[in-house]
């Protein structure tokens, strides 16, 4: 009979070599285990407890602000007899140590190496990135495990419009379609055709149908270059810029913003300017490419921040916490969101409300605070509803599904998935759409039904291909591979 680990199989890989190396360790080893997730790491700890034979006995440090030598606290174990060689260390909250513990770990590495002790460091992404950068000479004697979990949750990325339309609610954004249409049925003029073209563009982005807005802008880009609107043409590519990004189609993205980015230089608008920046960022984020994308932000910021545009400084400070989400800097992440939260608050922009209330319920379900995580996810949702923001629905959807699964309820997460997905599709979501089959194929996985994740997992890897999200779809193959083969736990 087969047993269906608790863990998708990449993982339980992961925790499979961890073991291997604690046991071949004769003179000690040091692993840096870089896990973001706070339940994740729990889990794997217990696993290896139970994996490990009798032998084996285990010790958890906890290092501080207080005291950040670990070497030191190890040294002091190890007197009074605390620590052997059968001895496992499980060193936490280490980013509390952070950066003095940097020059700790530099130049006492070989306290570690004399004492022969097998020590597991628990870190997050961004402390891992840090020890290689700052203190090579202790990551040289260490093993780096990375250990992720399978299902995805989605945070989000506020781009820049040239020009931003606001609204109350779903009723405001259709009577504004209505009035903008009949305009644009009676208008003669080229300049106004254009605008009014350009409007509905933007109006109907709002409402995530895609392909009309797409036919407008480029209705609207035709009768611009006709007229020499240098200014219009540039903003009508950025939006176009928007669509494909909106969409997962990075490459034609990109391909838009950068027309955008040579206009706005040639003609000196720095407004122009610093929304492209930020909007090139977003789509270095979405690759994964963090240096590029904060090199980016810290371009668009430097401007907004000259020119007063409280508006995009709060899209920019949004962005800039979900690199530190993403790095596992929860405080940093935080601290940047609040900011954004707050001048979105007082200019009342609800949507980029909307999106900072999701992305803080990414983080407390990353610490394990499902209630808090629900609770802000639900802020979010009520606002979407209100507003008709069908895309920010499906991402948020997905997201309580992802706190559905963590604590178990299979049946439940699949649900909410399932309202994602029905979005994503209608609306031509690729990328949100691989993530969310990925998210599937995890729940079935665990809910014990190896066909339907199988299923999703294949339809995921082979959109993630499409989109040339080429790492994406080898992760997801990896998958795949270890569930077809037999390798199951």
């Amino acid at each position: 009979m087969v047993r269906y680990s608790s863990l998708d199989y990449s993982i339980t890989g992961q925790i499979d070599r961890l073991n291997l190396v604690l046991r071949r360790a004769e003179n000690g080893v040091i692993v840096l285990l870089e896990c973001n997730s706070l339940p994740l790491r729990e889990e794997v700890i217990n696993r290896l407890k139970e994996e490990l034979d009798e032998n084996f006995k285990f010790l958890s440090i906890n290092i501080d602000e207080k005291n950040k030598n670990l070497p030191g606290i190890v040294q002091d174990y190890s007197g009074s007899g605390r620590i052997d060689k059968k001895t496992v260390v499980f060193v936490h909250n280490i980013d509390d140590a952070m950066p003095e513990v940097i020059g700790y770990l530099n130049w006492g590495r070989e306290v570690f190496l004399d004492l022969k002790v097998k020590i597991i460091i628990l870190c997050p992404t961004f402390v891992a990135d840090e020890i290689i950068k700052n203190a090579p000479d202790f990551y040289r004697f260490s093993h780096r495990i990375t250990i992720k979990e399978k299902t995805q949750t989605k945070g989000e990325v506020i781009p820049s419009f040239i020009s931003d339309v606001k609204y109350k609610d779903l009723n405001e954004l259709n009577e504004r379609i209505r009035i903008q249409e009949h305009l644009l049925k009676k208008a003669t003029e080229d300049y106004k055709i254009a605008d009014l073209s350009f409007n509905l563009g933007r109006l109907y982005f709002k409402k995530n149908e895609y392909k009309k807005s797409l036919k407008f802008f480029n209705d609207c880009l035709k009768i611009y270059k006709k007229i020499g609107d240098k200014k219009q043409i540039a903003a009508t590519y950025n939006e176009i810029g928007l669509i494909h990004s909106a969409r997962g189609n990075y490459p034609e993205a990109l391909e838009g913003y950068n027309k955008s980015e040579g206009i706005f230089e040639k003609i000196g608008d720095t407004a122009g300017l610093a929304a492209i920046y930020n909007n090139i960022a977003g789509i270095h984020y979405a690759q994964g490419n963090y240096p590029e994308a904060l090199k980016w932000y810290n371009k668009s910021m430097e401007i907004n921040e000259k020119i007063g545009d409280t508006a995009g400084l709060a899209a920019i400070y949004n962005n800039i916490a979900n690199i530190h989400y993403d790095q596992g800097n929860y405080p940093e992440a935080l601290e940047w969101y609040k900011k954004d939260m707050e001048i979105s608050e007082k200019i009342g922009d609800t949507a980029g409300l909307a999106a900072t209330y999701n992305n803080i319920g990414l983080i407390h379900g990353a610490q394990g605070n499902y209630p808090e995580a629900l609770e802000w996810y639900n802020k979010s949702v009520e606002i979407r509803e209100k507003i008709g923001d069908a895309a920010g629905l499906a991402i948020t959807y997905d997201n309580i599904g992802s706190i559905y699964m963590s604590q178990g309820n299979y049946p439940e997460a699949l649900e909410w998935c399932n309202k994602s997905l029905e979005i994503e599709l209608n609306l031509g979501m690729s990328h949100d759409v691989a993530i969310t089959y990925s998210n599937m194929g995890v729940a079935c996985l665990k809910n014990k039904d190896l066909n339907s994740a199988l299923n999703y997992f294949k339809k995921s890897r082979d959109l993630y291909k499409k989109l040339g999200l080429n790492k994406d779809a080898a992760e997801v193959e990896e998958t795949i591979s270890s569930l077809t083969t037999g390798n199951k736990t």
